[in-house]
C-alpha cells in the first residue's frame, strides 16, 4: 500500500468517524428537547392546580404549601428553558 493511498484511507475513516459523532450528538440533543418538552406540560398542570388551591384557600399553612409548590414549578420551568436556550444557541434540534 502506498502512501497516499493510506493517507486516503485514514481521511476517509476520520470523516466517517466524525459522521457518526455528528449523529450522535444530533440525538443527544433531539432527546434533551424532547425531556425538555415533555416536563413542560406536567409542570404547566402542577402550577395550574396550585394556583386554583391558592384562589381558595384561607389556612395559613396550605396556602405556604400552595406558593411553594408554585415557586418550584417556575424555578424547574425556568431552568427547562434554559437548558433548551443553551441547546438552541449551539444549533439543537427543536420540534
Amino acid at each position: 500500500m502506498n502512501l497516499l493511498a493510506a493517507v486516503d484511507e485514514m481521511k476517509a475513516g476520520l470523516v466517517t468517524n466524525l459522521n457518526e459523532h455528528w449523529k450522535e450528538q444530533q440525538e443527544q440533543k433531539r432527546q434533551m428537547a424532547q425531556i425538555a418538552h415533555d416536563l413542560k406540560t406536567p409542570l404547566t398542570i402542577i402550577r395550574g392546580n396550585a394556583d386554583l388551591l391558592l384562589e381558595n384557600e384561607s389556612d395559613a399553612e396550605k396556602i405556604e404549601s400552595a406558593q411553594a409548590i408554585i415557586n418550584n414549578s417556575e424555578r424547574i420551568a425556568r431552568s427547562i428553558l434554559e437548558i433548551l436556550e443553551k441547546d438552541k444557541q449551539q444549533g439543537g434540534v427543536h420540534e
